[in-house]
């Protein structure tokens, strides 16, 4: 069998339902993408009836068809995974004919695989794209969570992550109102938010690792998660360390000298949470450094740290959030320092200049 031979991708632009301008280098930005050409046979018809069970077999993969502009309202019902290809520019440059034609576009401007003309080929191709795939899947158990059960709606997390050539095994979910519970009669939002964030171990057990992400956040990079894996190592967890303060204590002072200012963001927040006390309380311990404080935005932790889940260090913070204050920075460095957690710091100067993060 000949080896495949990797060729640049076309340089042509396509064309969105809005009319603007569609590069393929951005059909991978956030990873491979399978494209296929429909053309208007018979065959190419039958090619978009079959386009949504590729896009489920295919999850690590971006699918889009590519229509002639005689079929511009294929676009406008399927605005998300369909584009034009004027005067077929790009057809011609691949593999020129009206059968249906697919070809898979690396995330380094070359081809990956194909192409490969019609419609049976194609469901092969789909099938070694799959089985690609399913082998390639490597490394431990991951789930990212989010949450918009607020104002913030996540900018998209569901990133493809890859380690080299590896596809990591990572799970993706964003609690919403409309998936998790929000008691909203017994609890404020910010309130309800610490439960996917504190205890997504035990809502979705079985993973190695659990990857926080605030909703303001996302994914920026296909490597993002093997870079967070990286970084926790052999630790418990791995948490950004704070820009600008570096104890609890100095943290209390920066919020209440705001409320006492007018801050309405922190009022907003704040008011009426009991963190005076908190924070006595655990400057009280004298086993207890206050010498360290986090950005809780995004975090990594280990299984390892959950496994006794009648009492652990996630299921305390969260009870410190209900007990003191949702201000959940205080709480947080004690809780780790009660449970002897191995923390490591994230090697990035915050999260707000990470560049995996966006």
């Amino acid at each position: 069998m000949e080896e495949y031979v990797r060729r640049p991708i076309p340089q042509t632009t396509l064309r969105a339902s809005d009319g603007s301008v569609v590069l393929p280098a951005e059909l991978t930005r956030r990873g491979p993408a399978l494209i296929v050409f429909a053309g208007l046979t018979p065959q190419g018809q039958d090619v978009l009836m079959e386009l949504p069970s590729w896009e489920q077999r295919l999850p690590q993969v971006r699918v889009v068809a590519v229509v002639p502009e005689d079929l511009r309202d294929e676009v406008s019902r399927r605005p998300a995974t369909t584009v034009i290809d004027p005067q077929d520019r790009m057809r011609r440059a691949l593999a020129p004919g009206d059968a249906p034609m697919a070809v898979l576009l690396g995330t380094d401007d070359l081809l990956a695989g194909g192409p490969v003309v019609g419609l049976g080929e194609i469901r092969s191709f789909v099938d070694d794209i799959e089985g690609h795939f399913e082998e390639m899947v490597t490394g431990p158990r991951v789930l990212v969570t989010s949450a918009a059960t607020g104002r913030y709606r996540p900018p998209g997390i569901a990133l493809p992550q890859v380690r080299a050539d590896r596809i990591l095994d990572v799970d993706f979910v964003c609690f919403t109102a409309e998936t998790h519970p929000t008691r909203e009669r017994a609890m404020h939002p910010r309130l309800a938010g610490k439960i996917p964030k504190m205890l997504a171990w035990e809502t979705h057990p079985g993973y190695d690792y659990y990857l926080w992400i605030d909703s303001c956040f996302a994914l920026s990079r296909s490597d993002a998660v093997a870079w967070f894996l990286d970084q926790v190592g052999d630790h418990d967890a791995a948490f950004f360390p704070h820009r600008y303060r570096a104890s609890i204590a100095a943290e209390l002072d920066f919020v209440m000298t705001g409320m006492r200012a007018g801050n309405e963001y922190l009022l907003d927040r704040y008011r009426g949470e009991d963190m005076t006390n908190q924070v006595a309380a655990y400057l009280s311990d004298p086993t207890f450094e206050d010498s360290r404080l986090f950005e809780a935005g995004a975090f990594i932790y280990s299984s390892r740290i959950v496994q006794d889940t009648r009492s652990n260090v996630m299921k305390e913070w969260f009870h410190q959030n209900c007990r003191w204050s949702v201000q959940d920075q205080l709480s947080l460095p004690y809780v780790l320092h009660q449970f002897d957690v191995d923390v490591v710091p994230f090697d990035a100067p915050s999260i707000y200049e990470c560049d995996y993060l966006r």
